[in-house]
């Protein structure tokens, strides 16, 4: 014990100056390391909420797209069908540029697919719209769904 208290007294200054500034160090790394961790889970919660995001804003252009549906479905008098295909077409175009996570989002992706081929074979063909309305309905209840499990 007597040694240790010699060696204390003979310390220099400089040698209590290189275990303060190592003491110093190590707690830095420490917090530059925790730091880290808060950073890469707050960087993953924002990957998430983009997502959540965008298909937010992929249901809001089906929605659109089925009200333009509706439209065809109602059958007025002096409407015109190629703007409200048209119409339809361009919010399904939108919808589809909204998507950017082709392997999280691939089944929305194939349906807004399988929906506009239908809407070009009714364009063609001038039947009913209402598979397509239903095919839109579909794809609005998968962005609904995959929303709610995001949450």
């Amino acid at each position: 014990m007597k040694d240790i208290i010699e060696l204390i007294r003979q310390a220099s200054l400089l040698d209590y100056t290189s275990w303060i500034s190592s003491v110093i160090s190590i707690i830095a790394a420490t917090v530059s390391i925790r730091q880290f961790f808060k950073i890469k889970k707050y960087r993953a919660s924002i990957v998430v909420d983009i997502r959540r995001i965008t298909i937010q804003k992929v249901s809001e252009h089906l929605k659109k797209a089925q009200a333009d549906c509706r439209k065809l479905l109602n059958h007025n008098r002096g409407q015109k069908y190629d703007e409200i295909y048209m119409s339809i077409q361009e919010n399904l175009d939108n919808a589809g540029n909204e998507l950017n996570q082709k392997e999280l989002d691939s089944n929305i992706r194939s349906q807004l697919d399988k929906t506009d081929k239908e809407l070009k074979a009714i364009r063609v063909s001038g039947e009913s719209a209402d598979k397509l309305h239903g095919m839109i309905g579909n794809a609005i209840a998968t962005c609904n769904h995959i929303t709610g499990e995001i949450r």
